[in-house]
């Protein structure tokens, strides 16, 4: 069974399209069985359009498997509302009925929110890898009680099956800018 689980994740800053606010725009590039597995993985997408713009926006987290990451709970930003999760039910249960295809699960916790400037950020947690489906629906029942998330919707969370050592993004991506005129004054 494997023991550590490597996440490798590209981050970068990006202006709101209508405001003159910034966020940090992350993308999951996949999940590695070792922290040289992401490594090579990392050569690769500083190849392509987009990544080889932010060389340095590369970051690899280390998850031990059955552990879970989130040990304190979340907090919802002051003012948000409109909160909503993922609309991903269709999925987690194709992954449930599939589950013995797998042999790692990972969960994740996501929701947006519009904020008090009309801005509607991401927030996304990576809680941890699992085992087996079972192991990772009692750890979705463990952070469903835990502060901050017990306050949000079921479908912020999402379960489902990794496969290790499989690019997660295979081309690059492009920045669209705001025109002058139209950001935010």
């Amino acid at each position: 069974m494997i023991e550590y689980v490597y996440l490798l994740q590209h981050s970068y800053q990006q202006q709101y399209y209508y405001s003159d606010r910034y966020y940090t725009e992350t993308k999951n590039l996949g999940d590695y069985s070792s922290k040289e597995e992401a490594e090579s993985a990392i050569e690769f997408y500083k190849t392509l359009q987009g990544f080889k713009d932010h060389p340095d926006g590369f970051h690899i987290t280390e998850y031990k498997v059955d552990e879970h990451h989130c040990k304190d709970g979340i907090v919802i930003p002051e003012g948000a509302k409109n909160i909503k999760g993922y609309d991903m039910e269709d999925y987690e249960r194709e992954d449930a009925e599939n589950a013995h295809k797998y042999s790692l699960f990972g969960l994740q916790h996501y929701f947006e929110y519009e904020d008090k400037d009309g801005c509607c950020p991401e927030e996304t947690r990576d809680l941890g890898y699992y085992s087996s489906w079972e192991k990772g629906m009692e750890a979705k029942a463990h952070y469903k009680a835990m502060k901050g998330f017990k306050d949000l919707p079921d479908d912020c969370f999402y379960l489902g099956g990794c496969v290790l050592n499989r690019k997660g993004w295979i081309e690059g991506f492009v920045t669209i800018e705001a025109d002058e005129g139209e950001q935010a004054e």
